[in-house]
């Protein structure tokens, strides 16, 4: 009994206070941080989605290889090469080359992020150095995580046969088929461009270094019943239907991505 008394003397002395000391409520989580990207309608965003390329390799944790559904596209070609993404000095560095497999001619580098994030609605935002040369193809873009298609949404599309010319794109389907609109800005100069869509109900709005450069209202009820999008980003090489590449196109060709950030708006905050 003299010893207990002893400890608990010698307990409350090196506390500074009476022993047992109380317990008080678990400390509360840190509020989220909220920013705003570089375009967008107003008011602050609630981070999603962070890639800023800045660790030793690509993250695996947030990116795979391909397209969400395979390594290759009909409408494209070249194939997914999977060593045709590299982070290095805080860029990511996407390649094609003339490497032939299959019924492809060329390489590509293509990344998505389905089956790691996807979500609906949002602000999408990649700041993106694109290549020039006949048959290129730079597109950063977003489908269902269902797979289904279309919906899809294009932030940027840009043609290496016109580096000045972003084209801003929704696809979606009624019960006449397959609907695309979209809109160009002939305004690209040589360097980075931080291309933007704030994707809502009432349609998207697509930014090019902070500023609305398209707005399109078609189709956003039937794009967004196809539920949470998953991102994608790729450089290509022949489109189906568009400029093919050529000799006077240089490879291997390369596109430079310094960062991919994607928000949502807080849940009950009043926005602009």
């Amino acid at each position: 009994m003299v010893m207990l008394l002893v400890m608990a003397a010698v307990i409350g002395t090196r506390s500074g206070s009476a022993w047992p000391r109380a317990v008080g409520p678990p400390a509360r989580p840190a509020p989220p941080l909220l920013t705003q990207p570089a375009g967008s309608s107003g008011g602050l965003w609630l981070p999603t989605f962070d890639d800023e390329f800045d660790g030793p390799g690509l993250d695996a944790s947030k990116w795979s290889n391909g397209f969400g559904w395979g390594d290759s596209a009909a409408n494209f070609a070249a194939w997914c090469d999977p060593s045709a993404n590299v982070v290095d000095h805080g860029v990511l560095v996407q390649r094609v080359d003339k490497v032939a497999r299959g019924d492809k001619a060329y390489s590509g580098a293509c990344l998505h992020t389905r089956g790691a994030f996807s979500q609906l609605y949002g602000y999408w935002e990649a700041r993106i150095l694109v290549p020039s040369g006949r048959g290129l193809h730079s597109a950063f873009w977003g489908k269902p995580a269902s797979e289904a298609w279309p919906p899809e949404l294009d932030v940027e599309e840009v043609g290496g046969a016109r580096p000045d010319t972003v084209i801003m794109s929704v696809h979606w389907r009624d019960p006449s088929g397959h609907r695309l609109s979209n809109q160009r800005w002939p305004g690209l100069t040589a360097g980075y461009h931080i291309f933007g869509a704030e994707w809502s109900p009432d349609g998207t709005e697509f930014y090019v270094d902070g500023e609305e450069r398209a707005r399109l209202t078609d189709g956003a009820a039937e794009m967004a019943a196809e539920g949470p999008f998953y991102a994608l980003l790729d450089l290509q090489v022949g489109l189906a239907g568009a400029v093919q590449a050529d000799d006077t196109t240089a490879f291997p060709a390369y596109q430079l991505v310094d960062y991919v950030r994607m928000w949502q708006r807080p849940f009950g905050m009043v926005t602009p």
